[in-house]
């Protein structure tokens, strides 16, 4: 899709929410408060404001800044990051199969590990009984075969955009400054995530102007890291160091990561920036957000163009599968945008969760439209 495209749709979503989440209308001289709850009219009505961990919608990673996870500690998985020991952290990497994590027979598991109709595997796996395993307290958000005995996960809160698998959690921070350096360091987890989709490309021979996108998508994401690293900087913190993953993803896992973190959380996310772009406390954060937003809604588009190409790459067995992991993306990103927030994610501008959810809702129906 076009990156004009994107941009008109945010838009849509932006004043759609606007209205939606109130349940009405913009009256004559009426105005409306995109950071709250509801619109304030000529007549002088006020809105309350409160906010969404968005996500994904609940974190920060190349778009908007997280609000939901406590500080990490705890368990480390057996190919993975050290993952959060409170609710809401983030930990990605592979596990091998465990019985505790199988769906009980007769049993109805809402987030499961979908099969290869060619491969069948020796369970139904409950992405949520393998998160409380490798990340106890956070949520399950996907999680896919790699092989016959070893598993994908994504458990939590990992950031809005792209973060690759095998990405470190970093704590949420209880300060401004440590939100922001938060926000660099999944800024500097989205140059990963893009240099590994870039070698890919390469590899397989993609289109020139797909190579072109990708490489500077992966230059975007650095300069995003600098522009955050630099605003927390001057608010007394900075982003912890990140460590690149030793493991290059299958082309399979690369479409899996493509579905979820680039066509639902990098989306949204998108979507998230230009409001807290408008709607961040203070000058130098909207302006922060607003010197990313386009940037990050042509890394929206991208991922959309590349849902097309890795189908053709795909069996067709491959193709059902990351589509399913896409529609339990769109899933775990509402029940993201309903969960609340706190001051620090108000003062970062992200919306309140009544307009977090009808603005994902009026995207991925739009995006579906545009299909």
């Amino acid at each position: 899709m076009r990156h004009s495209d994107f941009r008109a749709l945010f838009k849509l979503a932006l004043l759609s929410s606007a209205i939606g989440a109130t349940g009405s209308g913009l009256a004559c001289g009426g105005v409306v408060d995109t950071r709250g709850g509801g619109g304030s009219s000529s007549s002088g009505g006020s809105s309350t404001s409160s906010t969404s961990s968005s996500g994904g919608s609940s974190s920060s990673s190349s778009s908007s800044s997280s609000s939901s996870s406590s500080s990490s500690s705890g368990s480390t998985s057996s190919s993975g990051s050290t993952s959060s020991s409170s609710g809401g952290g983030c930990a990605t990497g592979n596990a091998p199969l465990v019985d505790t994590y199988c769906c009980p027979e007769g049993t109805s598991c809402p987030n499961v590990a979908f099969d290869d109709p060619k491969s069948p595997k020796k369970c139904t796996v409950d992405c949520q009984r393998l998160c409380d395993a490798v990340a106890p307290g956070a949520s399950a958000f996907s999680c896919n075969w790699v092989d016959d005995n070893t598993l994908s996960y994504y458990c939590g809160a990992c950031g809005i955009g792209r973060v690759a698998q095998g990405t470190p959690d970093c704590p949420l921070g209880e300060s401004l400054g440590e939100r922001l350096a938060r926000q660099a360091y999944y800024e500097r987890a989205s140059v990963l995530a893009f240099e590994h989709l870039l070698a890919a490309l390469r590899a397989h021979g993609a289109d020139g102007r797909l190579v072109a996108r990708a490489q500077k998508a992966a230059e975007d994401e650095a300069r995003h890291a600098r522009v955050f690293a630099d605003l927390a900087a001057l608010h007394g913190a900075a982003p912890m160091p990140l460590e690149r993953a030793t493991e290059e993803p299958t082309l399979f896992a690369l479409a899996l990561e493509n579905a979820t973190e680039g066509c639902v959380r990098e989306t949204f996310g998108a979507l998230v920036t230009l409001h807290q772009a408008a709607n961040a406390e203070s000058a130098e954060v909207r302006a922060a957000f607003a010197a990313i937003a386009d940037d990050e809604a042509e890394h929206a588009a991208l991922s959309w163009d590349l849902r097309a190409w890795f189908d053709e790459k795909l069996a067709p067995g491959e193709r059902a599968r990351v589509h399913q992991a896409h529609l339990r993306a769109v899933e775990r990103a509402r029940h993201d945008a309903a969960a609340p927030s706190d001051a620090l994610g108000s003062a970062l501008g992200l919306p309140a969760p009544a307009r977090a959810l009808h603005m994902l809702d009026t995207l991925m129906h739009a995006l579906q439209q545009a299909a």
